[in-house]
């Protein structure tokens, strides 16, 4: 009973820890993005707004429903019974479906909205937790790096090959080391937090981001080639939901304005029905059945739609400037995030292909030299905190070129009417 109580406890134990290996798993910005559009609680209300939107068009192609008539006169022994029905005339039913289809394609651009923020959102997470757990690795490959010329300068302090204050100036850097691991350990926290609440998935601590890929796309122009711009200009009024929803709206407008027409159109009602008068004659009570119609038409003398118009037309001047306002705004938005995109992959490059290198190939003859005893622990320590400096540079580097990238991607709409 024991031994089977054991196996049952070493079974659960292998299963949670290969649980947790499973969720230890490196993912990509690709796949933090796939996520965050499949699972994100707020992307999913935006959603639901579809089927509401086509509860609206079916309520609106909906006739009104018909009235049972019923009229007694007990003193005329008059009774009728019927059907009432009003029929919209000037197509009006065709012209409120109209506006509701419209309506659910304002909604569908509010969700492409709201899914290239999320996209934008989703990438600024990304790149924080990338950048912190980057800046914890070098902070622990300096760490590293420190305690073993610790050791070696502690070797040669006693041997009497350097002075107690060298010594001491590289514990300090190891302790100072220590103290920023745990500062970045609490960003690095965060940045989890932060990307669990985009993606709507819980993610564990030990969560490992791979590099995200560079876009060779951009950053190749210069700043001042008009034609790249120019293009990026076209397609992101192309594709900006947010000029899109505006344009819908100014069709709405349209219908809008219709349907203010068609209320000229009066609306026939029509009734039907068995008209029972019951005679008293010398013979006795003769009842005569016959039946009824009546034929009902407004007036359009005083209403005539004439206050829905002017509104329309109103709204219409409205939606018209706004649209240009947004345009000017779009245009604003993807010429300064190309311009950031540009200098920040300017800036990469040099991280890359010179800063970097040369700070590694410093710090590492540096480690030789004092390992050698031909110079002393200040030049190694100086030469780790430029190579510290150089990492972190180029982590702040890559985070920069991708915050302009995504404001780039957000700035010409991409992607925002593939998830729906």
């Amino acid at each position: 009973m024991v031994k089977d109580m054991k196996q049952r406890i070493m079974l659960l134990l292998m299963l949670f820890f290969c649980g947790q290996t499973a969720l230890s798993e490196q993912i990509t910005l690709d796949d933090a993005i796939t996520s965050g559009i499949a699972n994100n609680p707020a992307i999913q209300s935006e959603r639901a707004k579809i089927g509401i939107s086509d509860a609206q068009i079916k309520t609106a192609g909906l006739r009104t429903n018909p009235r049972l008539v019923l009229d007694a006169s007990i003193a005329d022994k008059s009774y009728k019974g019927g059907i009432e029905q009003t029929i919209e005339l000037g197509g009006k039913i065709r012209k409120r479906v109209n506006i509701a289809k419209q309506q659910k394609e304002v909604t569908l651009q509010e969700i492409a909205t709201s899914i290239i923020d999320l996209r934008a959102q989703i990438r600024t997470a990304y790149i924080q937790l990338y950048s912190a757990q980057e800046k914890l690795n070098t902070e622990f490959e300096i760490l590293k790096i420190t305690k073993s010329m610790s050791d070696i300068a502690r070797k040669k302090e006693l041997a009497g090959d350097i002075a107690k204050l060298d010594v001491l100036q590289a514990e300090i850097l190891e302790i100072n080391t220590k103290s920023d691991i745990e500062a970045i350990k609490l960003e690095k926290a965060k940045a989890i937090h932060n990307l669990s609440f985009y993606i709507g998935e819980v993610l564990p601590e030990d969560i490992e981001l791979k590099k995200p890929e560079l876009n060779n796309d951009y950053g190749k122009s210069e700043i001042d080639d008009k034609n790249v711009q120019e293009i990026l200009i076209k397609e992101a009024k192309d594709n900006r939901p947010e000029l899109k929803r505006i344009s819908k709206l100014l069709e709405q407008n349209i219908q809008l304005e219709k349907l203010a027409r068609a209320t000229a159109v009066p609306d026939l009602t029509l009734a039907v029905g068995p008209n029972v008068m019951i005679e008293n004659t010398e013979k006795g009570q003769v009842t005569h059945v016959s039946v009824y119609s009546t034929v009902a038409i407004d007036l359009p003398v005083f209403n005539r739609g004439q206050a829905a118009l002017k509104e329309a037309k109103a709204q219409r001047v409205k939606l018209e400037k706004d649209l240009k306002a947004e345009e000017n705004k779009v245009e604003l938005e993807v010429k300064n995030a190309y311009s950031s995109v540009v200098r920040t992959a300017a800036a990469l490059k040099i991280y890359e292909n010179e800063l970097l290198p040369k700070a590694k190939e410093v710090m590492t003859k540096s480690e030789m030299s004092f390992k050698e005893g031909k110079s002393d622990i200040l030049m190694l320590l100086t030469s780790q905190q430029a190579y510290e400096k150089a990492r972190n540079g180029y982590t702040d580097a890559i985070a920069n070129y991708h915050t302009s990238l995504s404001d780039l991607e957000r700035a010409l709409g991409a992607n925002s009417n593939e998830e729906l």
